[in-house]
């Protein structure tokens, strides 16, 4: 299917182009995200060439073929060109090449192990051009007439503190990029989102937490369909934080789908809050809805409600508490060879947070966006220097758990890091040709106790042989 013949895409364009014959907004509109565009296809003809370029260039592999969807021939081609829509490098001829490994083979691997593929949710599903017009909507929706523009959500501000305090112990369960819903995953009897519903389900933990992420850009449906509809809570409670793919829609599923229902009651319609425990102080946070980079791929926590609700949390609990941080953006690159550092260098996430925690980082941090399963070895960390830039000699125990349902595959750049104590890449059994480049994902595990211990578990799920679930412990510390 071509992009453009999606009912939700005519829409948008027919109405931008009236916008566009009665001059009512900047034909340059959109012009920081074509050049990111462009970028991104460079970086993914180099990559599909064999030479991977290095993450911290401009553009994202990831994106690339949007600029190639949006120039097919359609009645809105001259529309997008007239919004200054660059041409695309990638001719028919060379995007067919790729066919045998993209749209028939097993995909591309790239080093953090996204994979590249026509797969539905890999990094060819047409469906995430939609996304990119989504979020030039609500992106630019001060700039775009209102009937073209998504409004974004009125932050919420009435954040929750719930305490726990008088359990001997509570058993917390965090996944993130979870949000995919059902879908058809070759001959699997159940998707990887199904897997870890089932799994989180026969675990009876307290709490479940959900690091954000629902696709494809967290519209009122997609919140219902795809968090909702497969989602196993705790008996405490539950909790799920705003994300980059939700804000594509202006948040308004989060704020008004996923929130307002009863499930996520504790968290009183607002996208951050606070857990107390015993000697823990445990953190849900906001990363994407202040973010000001392209596509909040960034993430920031900067914004002053929160930074508010944070040290008067602090402030309560007193001095010496150990201190748990969920976001769904990620503090260091896939390899921690760098911080995750703003685009227009203005700082990072991780100087966000050590300055909202009164000039530290946390003991725990947990965070997907990466979709990847990743524990860091904190001493390696600490000596490798990575966190000098706000200050010498930090660490803080690194947690990516954006392995909750994306397809990917072996980050194969992280074989041999030894600031790496686990990363996933155990192949899914029985795989199609399709699958072969495939791992299996999942979910983490922390048990607590009131005075500051706290037991960690990675496990990994996979379809067994009588449509169930084999949820295997993989790592703890």
């Amino acid at each position: 299917m071509n992009l453009l013949e999606s009912g939700k895409i005519q829409d948008f364009l027919l109405h931008a182009q009236q916008a566009v014959q009665n001059s009512v907004f900047h034909l340059n509109v959109f012009n920081k995200e074509w050049t990111f565009l462009v970028n991104s296809e460079s970086k993914l003809i180099s990559l599909m060439a064999g030479n991977e370029q290095p993450p911290g260039n401009p553009g994202d592999a990831e994106y690339g073929l949007i600029l190639y969807w949006l120039n097919q021939p359609s009645p809105f081609t001259n529309l997008l060109i007239t919004l200054g829509m660059p041409p695309s490098q990638i001719s028919t001829a060379l995007y067919d090449s790729w066919g045998p490994l993209i749209e028939t083979g097993p995909g591309v691997i790239m080093r953090d192990g996204t994979l590249v593929s026509t797969v539905k949710y890999a990094t060819f599903d047409l469906v995430w051009a939609e996304a990119f017009l989504f979020y030039l909507r609500s992106r630019y929706a001060k700039e775009l007439p209102p009937i073209v523009r998504i409004p974004i959500h009125a932050f919420g501000t009435t954040p929750q503190q719930l305490s726990l305090d008088g359990a001997p112990s509570i058993k917390i369960v965090i996944m993130g990029d979870w949000g995919t819903g059902s879908w058809p995953d070759g001959n699997n009897y159940l998707c990887p989102a199904e897997l870890v519903s089932e799994a989180v389900k026969g675990l009876s933990p307290d709490l479940v937490i959900h690091l954000g992420d629902v696709y494809y850009y967290g519209s009122p449906s997609q919140e219902k369909s795809n968090l909702l509809a497969l989602w196993n809570g705790g008996a405490t409670g539950s909790f799920t934080l705003n994300s980059n793919h939700e804000m594509y829609d202006g948040a308004n599923g989060y704020f008004d789908i996923a929130l307002a229902n009863k499930v996520f009651v504790k968290q009183n319609n607002t996208s951050y809050f606070a857990i107390t425990y015993g000697n823990w102080v445990i953190f849900g946070l906001d990363s994407a809805y202040y973010d000001q980079s392209t596509l909040y791929s960034d993430g920031a926590v900067n914004d002053a409600a929160q930074l508010a609700f944070i040290n008067n949390v602090l402030t309560a609990a007193g001095p010496g508490k150990k201190i748990i941080v969920m976001t769904h953006h990620q503090a260091v690159s896939y390899d921690a060879s760098e911080l995750n550092m703003y685009q227009d260098g203005s700082g990072s996430l991780a100087n966000d947070i050590y300055t909202a925690l009164g000039n530290r980082l946390p003991d725990y941090w947990y965070y997907g966006h990466l979709h990847n399963g990743i524990v860091y070895d904190s001493t390696a960390i600490q000596n490798s220097g990575i966190f000098n830039p706000i200050a010498s000699g930090l660490t803080s125990n690194l947690r990516c758990m954006g392995h909750g349902a994306i397809p990917f595959g072996k980050a194969f750049g992280l074989d041999g890091s030894a600031l790496v104590n686990y990363f996933s890449q155990t192949p899914i059994p029985n795989p199609t040709p399709r699958q072969t480049n495939r791992v299996l994902n999942g979910f983490t595990v922390i048990t607590l106790d009131p005075t500051g211990s706290i037991t960690e578990e990675v496990y990994e799920v996979a379809n067994d042989t009588s449509n169930g679930v084999t949820t295997t412990l993989v790592w703890h510390n």
